[in-house]
């Protein structure tokens, strides 16, 4: 059953040593698994003391909902890679609310120019939304990743920040 009313608001938190087993969690989960290869609690942790990385934990209605695993923080290019965002509930704009939350933050929080990601070719829900949030498809990454007994080819997206402040300015 699908709450009524507004949806919930999205916040990120910085991941801690207390969330790690939370995010191995949400990577074990079948739906999830399907897309992401899930890493182990000794690679989620070792997050932690790269600075180069980060969780960000999405948070709604007083519990954690999912998290982005974030790549790039010391590119001097300016480039935020989004390595992965998972959710632990799906169907309720979670997801389509922590990308947002985590696009926003990494063009102020951390000064992007330019935000990342890749999807495989065959999550078409998700590169639906990736498009509709203001990403855009620059290309086909073939055979670059092992998918059980075979090769799946991954879609590299992008949005640069004069793409998202366009598309953060209040209509006028």
């Amino acid at each position: 059953m699908r709450p009524v009313g507004p949806p919930s608001s999205v916040s990120l938190r910085p991941g801690t040593a207390h969330d790690v087993d939370f995010v191995v969690a949400v990577e074990a989960d079948p739906e999830v698994a399907r897309w992401i290869d899930a890493a182990s609690s000794a690679r989620h942790a070792s997050v932690l003391d790269d600075p180069d990385l980060m969780h960000l934990i999405a948070c709604a209605d007083g519990r954690d909902v999912g998290f982005v695993l974030v790549a790039g923080l010391t590119s001097s290019h300016g480039n935020v890679e989004l390595r992965r965002i998972a959710m632990r509930e799906r169907g309720r704009g979670y997801g389509r609310r922590t990308l947002v939350a985590a696009v926003d933050w990494a063009f102020t929080e951390r000064g992007a120019h330019r935000v990342f990601l890749d999807v495989q070719i065959e999550n078409a829900a998700a590169r639906g939304l990736y498009v509709s949030c203001g990403f855009r498809e620059e290309g086909v990454m073939r055979d670059a990743l092992r998918v059980g007994d075979g090769w799946a080819s991954l879609v590299l997206m992008a949005q640069v920040r004069d793409e998202w402040e366009q598309r953060s300015r209040p209509a006028t």
